[in-house]
């Protein structure tokens, strides 16, 4: 698509521009006249699929109230298949480790995962727009959006061993 872009027959908008404010995601959520959780509205961060995803729920729920993140199936097999599956192992098992924290430089990332290389990871997932922001621009800072972090913590604590979780949470704090 580069290409495309480049000659201007493709225009690509920013991630600000697409990002649902605060009225229009509310309006999103309860298009169906059925309001949903303020909390579980906030934790999509104007992301409109997570919002769809979320509404649809609370809709068949019957409640408005949204279960706890670990039983919402909907959206941890969308980011799963989205993001998660489609990588290596190796970055599979880096990104678990960096959700135990709320914001990494790229060179807190490298000391945490213990692999130099997780910038590049971390940047490609920015560049593409998957579900991570880079705020700064002489050190950047890298934020998960807040429901693909919970992803990512859930399966860290389904899939890293107690004694290796233990460990990380002290080079987390380290940092």
């Amino acid at each position: 698509l580069a290409r495309f872009e480049l000659d201007a027959s493709l225009a690509t908008l920013p991630w600000e521009t697409l990002r649902f404010n605060e009225d229009e995601a509310r309006a999103l959520a309860s298009a169906d006249g059925q309001p949903l959780d303020p909390d579980w509205l906030a934790r999509a961060d104007g992301w409109a699929a997570g919002i769809v995803i979320m509404r649809d729920h609370a809709a068949r729920d019957g409640n408005g109230a949204m279960p706890a993140l670990e039983g919402h199936d909907a959206i941890f097999r969308y980011l799963a298949g989205e993001i998660f599956e489609r990588a290596p192992a190796a970055v599979q098992r880096h990104l678990m480790m960096l959700s135990c924290l709320p914001a990494v430089s790229a060179d807190d990332a490298g000391h945490l995962s213990q692999d130099p290389a997780i910038r590049h990871t971390l940047d490609h997932l920015y560049r593409n727009r998957l579900f991570i922001d880079r705020r700064g621009a002489a050190q950047p800072i890298y934020h998960f959006h807040a429901l693909f972090r919970d992803f990512l913590q859930h399966m860290a604590r389904q899939q890293l061993p107690p004694s290796e979780r233990l460990a990380l949470l002290a080079r987390a704090a380290h940092i």
